[in-house]
């Protein structure tokens, strides 16, 4: 007698409840497989302050037939989904494994199933999961039929025709598994948001998500990831006016998203690549909406969403979708379908792979959501096809996609002028050093080697062989990334020196002069001393005046030479403790001979600070800063001052310390603004008549930026209201002792 396989009814329960990593994605599962079913509404219902706390779930999908009940949904692994990937709404299906039903059993013990088809009438299932806890083969469990269902369907929106038959299906949960919390709520809602239009005046899919456990969700469920685009185009054509006004919304990401929006016009001839001769006056009242979605997280900061979340987003939102009369047109922005790329942009891009920071970029077709909204009555000329699915491929359709294709190229244009402006910009972007994108990637492993530990009980056995594969995977790649963490330590410490021995040079550059004056002045006393005491008598008394004048000279260079090599000691290299005021004052006061010799007084208002940094920095970074005053300073006759602040300050929640260096000099013209932080670029130059010679390294001011960028800290530029001349305001973040 053959042998086969027996499949134990515990199975069923391994799959559902076991496998699912909590009731949020056991609910979100049951939702989708509404979504696949063509649903334009859905209602999520869950009631846990009432006498017998349920969910429910409906939705006016196409519903189960009799023969897709036994043959497909209680035949625990099929999935129509991996021989019809695509709904007849031409929708991308979202599952294949053919279990997400039973996703029921991870919510509550029973399920009431009632659904309704075109062609049976209402058919209802009874499901008690804890039968399957037996020994019994799977086969053997009964499953209860609903003697007289009854079936509530969603009719929240219209129906794509009038007339159409009701259809839907409806589950009802009850004996709930678990307590929803108001978080539980939250991340659903978040989840729910990412299958829902962004365009909330179209048909196509709609939440209505219903709670007792928290306020405030009884509206639609909204796509809130929508808002996190970079820039939003939207474009009104009345059909009739050459001159088209459009409106350019973009989020500014370094003010914590804030909104600028931009007012232009364009010709409308200049929207189309190739001549269209009359064809264009059969276009009629278009308005078109495009977004642009980067897949960087930056644009999610703040946003509570991750980089996962905006590629599930953009998988099932991206393209440029047709809408007649706010119905949606098929198969346009449908990515997967043939025509879905109706606008051809994947095929352009390939042609011209152009990076954002070249003319020619276009906007890739998967970073794109827009749609087209148009009116039956007002485009007479864009009509059905004979099949009903899509347009009449006539010239007022070519006519319509140049139009678009203009506006894309118009966003694409803001999009490349933009990273310009941010590539040109003076404005500082506080950047991460090298060592914490190094340190941000260890976290980012850590978590997700948290993760699979969280799920790894839910996944099955026969599976275990590839989860620790990924485990070995992580352990290497973090092995890796610990040995480069040890390399950029032992660079960051060369760089930290380098540094320090070029602002040794600008110093020794700039203060030039006044040290050369000490060291002609020691060698002129010292000669001196030695006439008097060569003469006939000797001057012993003469000579001894010029020596002690040497030695306030010599007093003065070795002061220079101690300062040189105490800026690069070893202990300074190091994050320690150390009184940030102390340190700002020591070197003031090193510097304040040099200074006062030519006339410069030097101003301080320093508040106490003790914290830990690198006291290197510090002071590479201040001493730049007052070299740069002191040359500003010279270029004046008038009173010369210098004043130096220290103060604390808090930067987006962190603690830190501001350090603003002013000088009364003649101050940074407009057109400088944003080229003095460029590396070899001065406006520094002699004073001599017959031939200006620029004197300045052009490096100061780069080691300054250098060592904000490293510190992760931000540096701006003005003009001092008192002194009249530049103000530099470094902000730095400062760790507790």
């Amino acid at each position: 007698m053959p042998k086969k396989f027996t499949v134990d009814a515990r199975t069923i329960l391994h799959l559902g409840r076991d496998s699912i990593k909590d009731h949020t994605t056991a609910l979100l599962e049951l939702v989708k497989n509404s979504y696949d079913a063509d649903a334009t509404c859905i209602e999520v219902d869950i009631m846990c302050q009432i006498e017998q706390p349920r969910i429910r779930i409906g939705d006016n999908g196409c519903g189960m037939a009799e023969n897709d009940i036994t043959n497909h949904w209680l035949r625990i692994g099929y999935s129509e989904k991996r021989q019809n990937k695509v709904s007849k709404r031409g929708r991308r299906k979202t599952g294949e494994k053919g279990i997400g039903r039973i996703s029921a059993d991870r919510l509550g013990s029973l399920l009431a199933l009632h659904t309704q088809t075109e062609q049976d009438g209402i058919i209802g299932l009874s499901i008690n999961w804890d039968d399957f806890e037996s020994n019994q083969n799977l086969s053997d469990i009964p499953i209860a039929e609903i003697s007289e269902p009854e079936l509530t369907i969603p009719q929240c929106l219209k129906p794509d025709k009038e007339g159409q038959p009701i259809t839907g299906t409806e589950l009802i949960i009850t004996k709930l598994r678990q307590e929803w919390t108001q978080g539980d709520i939250e991340n659903l809602y978040k989840e729910l948001s990412m299958l829902v239009s962004p365009f909330t005046e179209t048909d196509d899919f709609d939440i209505k998500l219903q709670t007792d456990v928290a306020e405030g969700y009884e509206e639609s469920v909204q796509s809130k990831l929508y808002d996190n685009y970079e820039i939003r185009l939207d474009i009104h054509y009345d059909g009739e006016s050459e001159e088209i006004s459009y409106t350019l919304t973009e989020r500014d990401l370094k003010e914590s998203g804030q909104k600028q929006i931009l007012e232009r016009s364009i010709i409308r001839k200049q929207l189309f690549t190739e001549p269209i001769k009359d064809v264009e006056i059969g276009l009629g009242d278009i308005r078109i909406v495009l977004m642009y979605y980067p897949r960087v997280t930056r644009i999610l900061e703040g946003s509570g969403f991750t980089l996962s979340d905006l590629r599930s987003f953009l998988n099932n939102n991206a393209g440029v979708k047709i809408y007649r009369d706010n119905i949606r047109v098929k198969p346009y922005g449908n990515l997967d379908a043939p025509e879905g790329d109706w606008l051809r942009l994947g095929e352009k891009v390939a042609r011209d792979p152009a990076g954002v920071g070249r003319k020619s970029f276009l906007i890739r077709p998967t970073q794109l959501v827009g749609a087209v909204f148009i009116g039956r009555d007002s485009n007479p000329y864009l009509v059905d096809s004979a099949s009903r699915e899509g347009l009449v491929n006539n010239p007022e359709f070519s006519a319509l996609q140049e139009f678009m294709l203009g506006c894309v190229r118009v966003l694409s244009s803001r999009v490349h002028e933009k990273s310009n402006e941010a590539k040109e910009s003076d404005t500082q972007r506080i950047q991460r050093s090298p060592s914490e994108e190094v340190k941000q990637l260890q976290r980012e492993l850590s978590s997700l080697r948290r993760e699979l530990r969280s799920i790894k009980s839910f996944i099955l056995p026969e599976a275990d062989d590839h989860v620790e594969n990924t485990f070995a995977q992580i352990d290497i790649v973090d092995e890796k990334i610990g040995d480069a963490q040890e390399s950029l330590k032992d660079l960051e410490s060369q760089v930290q020196v380098y540094r320090g021995l070029a602002t040794i040079g600008i110093s020794a550059t700039v203060f030039g002069h006044e040290i050369q004056t000490a060291i002609d002045s020691l060698i002129g006393s010292l000669s001196n001393a030695n006439g008097f005491l060569n003469t006939n008598p000797p001057q012993p008394a003469k000579a001894i005046e010029y020596i002690q004048k040497s030695k306030e000279h010599a007093r003065r260079v070795k002061t220079w030479g101690n300062f040189a090599l105490d800026r690069v000691r070893r202990d300074k290299r190091r994050r320690t403790k150390i009184d940030v005021d102390h340190l700002v004052a020591n070197i003031v006061r090193d510097l304040e001979p040099t200074m006062n010799a030519v006339n410069i007084n030097i101003t301080t208002n320093l508040e106490p600070i003790r914290g830990r940094m690198f006291a290197m920095d510090i002071e590479a970074l201040l001493i730049n800063l007052l070299t740069n005053a002191y040359t500003a300073c010279k270029q004046q006759s008038k009173k010369r001052t210098i004043h130096v602040e220290l103060q604390r300050q808090n930067e987006q929640g962190k603690k830190g310390i501001v350090l603003i260096v002013a000088d009364s000099g003649p101050g940074i013209a407009d057109q400088f603004q944003s080229e003095i932080w460029k590396p070899l670029w001065s406006n520094k130059t002699s004073k001599r008549r017959k031939k200006r010679k620029q004197v300045g390294t052009g490096l100061g001011l780069t080691i300054v930026q250098s060592i904000v960028n490293d510190l992760n800290g931000s540096r701006m530029q003005d003009s001092d209201p008192n002194l009249g001349g530049a103000r530099f305001t470094i902000w730095l973040p400062i760790r507790k002792n």
